[in-house]
C-alpha cells in the first residue's frame, strides 16, 4: 500500500521515537526523585524495592489493552503513529472512531483494508492530532475555573454532581455502543459486545468481595471479548 511506505518509513519512526523518549524520560526522572525522597523520609531501600515490584506487577494487566489497541491500529495507521499516540495521550476508542470518521469524509468505508493516498493518510493523522488536543487545551486554560464551578455546585447540591457525571457517561457509552448494537449485519460484533459487557458486570460483582478486581474489569472484559470474537468468527 502506498501510504504504508510513509507510515512505516524512517522519518515517521524518528518523529514518533523522539516523542516516546520524552514521555518515557518523565516517569524515569519522577521515579528517581521519588526514591530519593523516600529514603530522605526514612524508608529503607528494601521498602522502596518492594513498592517498585508490586506496582510493576500491577501495571502489567492494565497495560494489555494498550498493546491490543496497538495491534488493532497497526494495519490501518502503520507501526509508528499508533505506538506514539498510545504512549502519550491516545485511546483506541477515540483513535478508531475519529479515524473512521475522517476516512468516511474522504468517501472510504473505514480505515481498514484500504489503500489510502498519502495525502488522505496524512489528513487522517492531522485530524486525529487536532482532535485530541481539544481536551488538553481546555484543561490548560479552563480547568481551574471548571474546578471552582464544580466545587460551588457541590456546596449547593452535592447529590447533583454524581447524577450529572453518570448521565454524561451513560450518554457517551450509548453513543459509542449504538453503531455496534444496531449493526445486525455484523452478529460477531454484537455478540462480542454483549459477552464483554457481561464479563465486565460479572467482574464488578466479584469486586464487591474482592475490591482489587474492580480496576481490572475493563482489561478482563476486553481480553475475553477478543478471545470470544476469535472463536465465533469462523461460524459466521
Amino acid at each position: 500500500m502506498e501510504f504504508l511506505k510513509v507510515a512505516n518509513g524512517l522519518p515517521m519512526l524518528i518523529i514518533c521515537a523522539l516523542i516516546v523518549v520524552i514521555v518515557i524520560s518523565q516517569p524515569i526522572i519522577m521515579s528517581l526523585m521519588a526514591r530519593k525522597r523516600a529514603l530522605q523520609i526514612g524508608m529503607t531501600d528494601g521498602d522502596v524495592k518492594k513498592v517498585i515490584k508490586s506496582t510493576a506487577l500491577f501495571s502489567i494487566i492494565p497495560s494489555m489493552p494498550i498493546l491490543a489497541s496497538y495491534l488493532i491500529l497497526v494495519p490501518a495507521l502503520g507501526k509508528y503513529f499508533p505506538w506514539m499516540r498510545l504512549s502519550v495521550v491516545g485511546s483506541v476508542t477515540y483513535e478508531t472512531m475519529v479515524a473512521n470518521m475522517a476516512a468516511e469524509s474522504f468517501d472510504y468505508a473505514n480505515i481498514y483494508n484500504t489503500d489510502f493516498p498519502v495525502g488522505v493518510f496524512l489528513s487522517i493523522l492531522l485530524i486525529l492530532t487536532l482532535g485530541i488536543l481539544g481536551g488538553n487545551i481546555f484543561n490548560l486554560i479552563f480547568l481551574k475555573s471548571y474546578e471552582k464551578g464544580v466545587r460551588k455546585l457541590m456546596d449547593r447540591n452535592a447529590v447533583l454532581i454524581p447524577v450529572i457525571t453518570s448521565a454524561v457517561f451513560v450518554a457517551l457509552y450509548g453513543t459509542l455502543s449504538a453503531p455496534t448494537l444496531t449493526n445486525i449485519g455484523n452478529p460477531v460484533a454484537i455478540l462480542t459486545f454483549l459477552v464483554a459487557g457481561g464479563v465486565a458486570v460479572l467482574v464488578n460483582h466479584i469486586a464487591k468481595t474482592h475490591p482489587k478486581m474492580k480496576e481490572h474489569a475493563f482489561t478482563i472484559s476486553l481480553l475475553v471479548g477478543m478471545i470470544f470474537a476469535c472463536l465465533i468468527n469462523p461460524l459466521f
